[in-house]
Order: C-alpha cells, then structure tokens, then sequence
C-alpha cells in the first residue's frame, strides 16, 4: 500500500456506530501499529525494513505486541489486574511454552471499538453472574434434573433469566424458547414453520438486506421446493409497505424481516407492515437482534407471531439467544433438535445455564439502562457526525434517524 499524506474514510452506519478505515501512514499518525511494523521487520523482508533492529531493541519491540490484559498501566492512570506481566512466566525450572503473540495497540494508546452491531463485551456484573454456575463451588447442575438440590438451583436460575428476558420482549415467560444464539433461533422460526408445510410447499417473504442466517436459510429450502420474494428496501434499508405488499400471495405461508437494519440502522415500521401481513393469512417473524437492546419492545410484541434475539449484542455472552414464540403456535412449529424435549419440545439439549444466567442478567441491565444509554448514544452520534462533516469525500448510507 502506497503511503499517503490523507485519510481515506470508508463510512457506514450501523445503528448509530461508525468504522473509518485509514492508509498505513494515517494509522501510523495516530500510533497504532501493524506486526511487521511493531516487530522492525522481524516478521519477514516484504513490505517491510530489511534492516534488523539489534537484538535488545527487538525484543523490546516484541513485547509491545503482548496483549495490554497482561499487566501494562492503562491510559487511564491504572493498570491491569496483573500488576507484572512476568509473574505470568513459568517457574525456571520448568520448560516454557511457546506461545503466539498477538498484536495489540502499543500501551501509551487505547483500541476505540466502534462496532456495537456485530457484538459487544459482556458487562463485568454478567460475568461474575455466569462463574457462580461453572464450578464446583456454584450451582453447576443440569436444570433437567431438578430431582436433587443441584438441579433445582440451576432450574430456578433458569426460570429467572427466563423471567428477565420476557420482560425485555413484553411477552409471557413460557413463550421464550431458549437457542445458541440468533441463527438458531432464525432457523427454528422460518424451518419450523416451513416443515409444517412440507409436501404442499409455500411462499416465503423477506428482504435482500436481511441477516445471512436468514438468507441462507430461505435459499436452502428453495432448494427444496420453497418459493422466496426477496423485498428491496427503500434507500434508508427500511422494508415500505408498498414493498410488502407486492411480494406477498396468496399461497404465502410466513414472512420474515428485520426490526432495525444491521448495516444502516433503518428501522422497519413493522404496526404497518403486520396488518398486510396477517391479511394474507401468514406469520410474521422479526429478527429483533438489534433493536432488543436498543429499542422499546412493546410494538414488536404486539404484531409478531416469533421475535429472535441474541445475548452478546445486549453486554451478554455468546453462545445463547431465545425465540419468542406465541403459545398457539407453539404445537404447530416443526424442532430442529430431537432428543430429551427440551424447551416445550421445540429445543433439545441439555441447557447452559450460565450462559443463559448471563442473557437473563444482561437483559435486566438493558432495561434498566436503556434510556440513558439511548440519549448518551445521542449525543455521541451527533458529535462523530459533526467530526465527519470536517472531512470530504464522505457518502452517508443510511437514515438520518
């Protein structure tokens, strides 16, 4: 890559967060380094000095790539929870063992981290929540086995993230199934109702700028007999009635759209999107991802028959979602998972219930938080956009809103 003297902005807008890729001179400018940069060279001849540092200064340089976790003072005028980085080194008279090294921001700077749309860090009260199911020491039992007072601890903290999550979603309790994650939950929501369906077929709505769990999920079963619309949202991302209306048939049997866009932060009216759906005798599945830990629930509660959510997109731990599930719909929704009947016989396997504590406890954080979080994210949106305005050659894609 050439030098240069300018930045070259790439822009796009996720729900109100930003990335801004710069040139190699650029990044330099502001400190942050890459390995072969940070290491002198050390890591090979292209691209690169050929000039080796001696031996001293690489190592020294070297140790810049560590991870900042491993004792570094922090920007803040702290340090770490390891106060020396060496007491991590193995005792002398054992061998050591090679490890990777990764390459991190030199400690006098902090990494910024801007995108909250792909994931975000599990919240400190999360974590201590989920280590109190794990060990011997905690409530580590299975929540099926609720004969025995192990089993019972984990079945109620169960019922308790339960509970938390409904709340956030304005549904009953007993109409959240709990998932992986947001792609299983997809797939149980749009497979579930098509295998109803099989043998007669069916026609399947979404939009082109949908989440590749759903779009992957409607390809394949096209590829089994299944017709797929595929709406082109207006300019913001946002599905438009008239979009809707279009697409549907009379041999439709679901349609499945998201709440807010995951690429521009559009958001979808669904009170108008729902009554053309339900006029066509179809169910309507929203993938509320990224608008659960954002938004009001209430009005997704009130038009959608299934609501997919996911737990690291809300300060929550990966590997856990639920799918909300109205109740009469529940005895007609085709499992995925067979074996032991979990989750009202819609979701088998044994349960994590400390990922699952860590959703149900992350869930009670974003509605205690959510309206300050909100009015902060305001205002951070509004100062980055003036930043913005600074620079030229910017294109924004996306709402204003």
């Amino acid at each position: 890559m050439q030098h240069s003297d300018h930045w070259t902005p790439t822009l796009g807008r996720a729900t109100g967060w930003f990335c801004v890729g710069v040139r190699r001179h650029a990044a330099r400018e502001c400190g942050i380094r890459s390995w072969r940069h940070a290491a002198g060279g050390a890591c090979g001849k292209s691209g690169g000095d050929s000039r080796r540092a001696p031996r001293g200064e690489r190592r020294r340089q070297m140790g810049m790539l560590q991870p900042d976790h491993l004792g570094r003072k922090q920007p803040w005028g702290g340090s770490s929870d390891l106060d020396d980085h060496r007491a991590l080194a193995p005792p002398a008279n054992e061998p050591s063992t090679p490890s990777r090294r990764v390459a991190s921001v030199p400690s006098r700077r902090k990494a910024i981290y801007l995108d909250y749309a792909a994931t975000t860090p599990v919240d400190p009260a999360v974590a201590h929540t989920m280590s109190n199911y794990l060990t011997c020491e905690g409530m580590f039992g299975n929540p099926a086995s609720n004969t025995h007072a192990f089993g019972h601890a984990a079945a109620e903290a169960v019922a308790h993230a339960r509970e938390e999550v409904a709340s956030l979603l304005c549904v009953p309790p007993e109409e959240v199934v709990w998932t992986s994650g947001a792609t299983e939950a997809i797939n149980l929501a749009i497979k579930g109702v098509a295998f109803a369906h099989w043998g007669r077929g069916g026609h399947i709505v979404t939009s082109l700028l949908e989440h590749r769990a759903v779009l992957d999920a409607v390809g394949w079963l096209e590829t089994e007999g299944f017709t797929v619309s595929y709406i082109e949202p207006d300019r913001t991302g946002a599905i438009t009635p008239d979009g809707l209306a279009e697409a549907l048939r009379p041999d439709t049997i679901m349609v499945s759209l998201m709440h807010v866009n995951n690429e521009t932060g559009a958001i979808s009216d669904l009170a108008a999107l729902q009554p053309l759906v339900k006029r066509a005798g179809a169910l309507l599945h929203v993938d509320a991802a990224q608008s659960a830990p954002r938004l009001p629930m209430d009005e997704v509660a009130m038009v959608a028959d299934m609501v997919s959510v996911s737990s690291h997109k809300m300060y929550g731990p990966k590997g856990v979602g639920a799918l909300h599930v109205r109740k009469n719909l529940q005895a007609k929704l085709v499992p995925l998972l067979h074996g032991g009947g979990h989750e009202l016989g819609l979701r088998s396997g044994t349960l994590p219930t400390h990922q699952i504590a860590g959703m149900g406890h992350a869930a009670r954080l974003v509605r205690a938080r959510r309206s300050v979080d909100t009015e902060r994210s305001r205002r951070l949106d509004a100062r980055l956009c003036a930043m913005f305005e600074q620079i030229g050659g910017l294109q924004f894609t996306g709402s204003s809103e």
